[in-house]
């Protein structure tokens, strides 16, 4: 069996070579569910990639194996290469060995190596010179480490032997290590004694091997974390941000491969709202967006971080608004919507002149009014002003001459004249992300000007949508869902297979959920006639999904 691996961030996969071995792990405890991790030379690389777009044809994806395999075992690197989303990927394709003839080891997995250099000079560590000498005379010798104010101190037999340094080469663990072995000390003061081992030796140095569980090494990273964070964290809770909220995003952020200094880029960008405004920044949505290969959130946050606006395409029901609003929460931004149809005009976006009453004067109750024509605002000229983001739902369905007033909004010049009201320039937070279903009747083609000013995000179709309904129902039967994902394959399987018989509007993974939810009080039959078949407007559909209803639901 094979499998293929997709990196971390920080980690190039075709720095590795073919005929090397992957340890692997497997890990329910992640925001986004079951995953396996995967490990080389006790270091975590990545993890065995879940979707068809990010799978190398031949290889299994981990969610049609996971209940398969056992907590750990091993697998060797047969091939390298390169998938294609938005740039090029590189992947491991790796031979698992599930024979039991090769089991993964426990330090593999649960140990991590540091490789430290030790200097200083004679007179401050006098202990350096006997641990020099004992190691050439074949000596096994090991050094404990201790912290003395900001420097690390290693002292042979209680003697002052060296200090760790700070510059690094090839022989020795990058400068990031060096300052996680410092903090794994910190977090350690006054616990456990740590120990390494004199590997090598110059004339005026020497190299220490240490081992650190993975237990302590995650603690001490999470402990880092969050003191890195802090200096960014505490205004933001004096501005008046949940405390718990800012906790909630900073873990979500790091399952999914963010690290501390993305965490504190993203929350610098926070900025107080008026309350009216405050109130359309969404709550932690109850389903977060699951990105299983830990690709689609990280390559969103590299187009935003450069002030660069997104459109989602995909089928109904593959999570772009899940994406959308997980988005407006991790960046605790307001959220303005935006469903386009063919009556969608400018003024929809833009806003009007109206007609008000206003009072003669505002601080008199009694004052009488007179008529002032103002202009009323909407969500396009909002979002912008207040630096929200907009969620354009359903671009492609907008006549052309509405979706060329973005133009001058998502190119370098985030402004837009405004007949009535004037020039209105972008916030710098501001930020559309556009959705759009590919190919449904009635919709255009985006002109290559609006299209040039996006990056893309294509979301793979659903081929089961059995973990959003166990996620969206988490109390239904279970043999409900598992019939009603049976019934929503057959459905989307006739769709695209062009039969006449069904079309893309017989599609939708709402009223799946719809009906699960009714199934608690009628029964599932009745429930999906109402929430699937009765949504059908065309007769005939209606009536070629009651005999799959028929079929499937028993």
């Amino acid at each position: 069996m094979k499998v293929t691996v997709t990196g971390i961030k920080g980690i190039r996969l075709n720095e590795y070579s073919v005929g090397g071995e992957v340890v692997f792990k497997k890990d329910s405890s992640s925001f986004v569910g079951d995953v396996i991790k995967a490990y080389i030379n006790g270091i975590e690389v990545g993890v065995v990639a879940s979707s068809t777009a990010m799978t190398i044809p031949g290889t299994k994806k981990s969610k049609d194996i996971y209940n398969d395999l056992p907590d750990n075992f091993v697998g060797t690197i047969t091939d390298v290469k390169e998938i294609v989303s938005m740039v090029k990927v590189p992947v491991l394709v790796v031979e698992l060995e599930l024979d039991g003839a090769k089991t993964a080891s426990t330090k593999s997995t649960s140990e991590k190596q540091f490789t430290l250099k030790i200097t200083g000079s004679k007179s401050k560590y006098p202990g350096k010179l006997k641990v020099i000498d004992d190691f050439k005379k074949g000596a096994t010798i090991y050094v404990a480490f201790e912290l003395d104010e900001e420097n690390v101190i290693c002292k042979y037999n209680g003697e002052a032997s060296g200090i760790l340094s700070n510059i690094t080469n090839s022989e020795t663990s990058p400068k990031e290590e060096v300052e996680l072995f410092k903090e794994i000390l910190i977090q350690n003061a006054g616990k456990n004694v740590i120990e390494g081992k004199v590997i090598s030796s110059q004339v005026a140095s020497y190299i220490v091997s240490v081992s650190v569980s993975e237990k302590t090494i995650e603690e001490s990273k999470a402990a880092f974390s969050k003191k890195a964070i802090l200096s960014v964290r505490e205004p933001l809770i004096k501005m008046g941000y949940d405390e718990e909220t800012l906790n909630d995003i900073e873990t979500y952020l790091l399952d999914n491969g963010f690290d501390v200094n993305d965490i504190k880029d993203i929350f610098s960008t926070y900025k107080q709202y008026n309350d009216e405004v405050k109130s359309l920044i969404p709550q932690k949505p109850e389903r977060l967006f699951a990105d299983k290969d830990k690709v689609m959130l990280y390559d969103s946050y590299a187009a935003i971080a450069e002030g660069l606006h997104i459109i989602c395409s995909g089928e109904k029901g593959t999570g772009k608004n899940v994406f959308v609003e997980t988005w407006a929460w991790i960046l605790q931004r307001p959220l303005y919507s935006i469903s386009i149809n063919r009556e969608t005009d400018k003024m929809d976006l833009l806003g009007s002149q109206v007609i008000e009453p206003q009072r003669v004067d505002e601080n008199d109750e009694n004052s009488e009014y007179y008529s002032k024509v103002v202009f009323r605002k909407e969500v396009l000229i909002q979002a912008m002003e207040n630096g929200g983001i907009i969620n354009i739902d359903e671009i492609n369905f907008a006549d052309p001459g509405i979706t060329g007033l973005l133009h001058s909004v998502g190119d370098d010049r985030r402004e837009l004249f405004v007949p009535n009201y004037g020039l209105v320039k972008a916030d710098k937070n501001f930020l559309m992300i556009a959705t759009m279903n590919v190919g449904y009747q009635g919709t255009n083609e985006l002109n290559e000007a609006l299209s040039d000013r996006f990056v893309d995000i294509v979301f793979e179709n659903n081929d089961s949508i059995r973990e959003i309904l166990e996620l969206n129902c988490p109390f239904a039967n279970k043999t409900y869902i598992s019939q009603a994902d049976k019934l929503y394959q057959q459905i989307i399987q006739t769709v695209r297979d062009g039969d006449s018989s069904l079309d893309d509007s017989c599609v939708t993974v709402r009223g799946f959920i719809q009906a699960l939810k009714m199934s608690k009080r009628i029964p599932l039959k009745r429930a999906l006639t109402r929430c699937i078949a009765d949504k059908a407007k065309d007769m005939e559909y209606r009536e070629n999904l009651l005999q799959l209803i028929d079929t499937f639901i028993k």
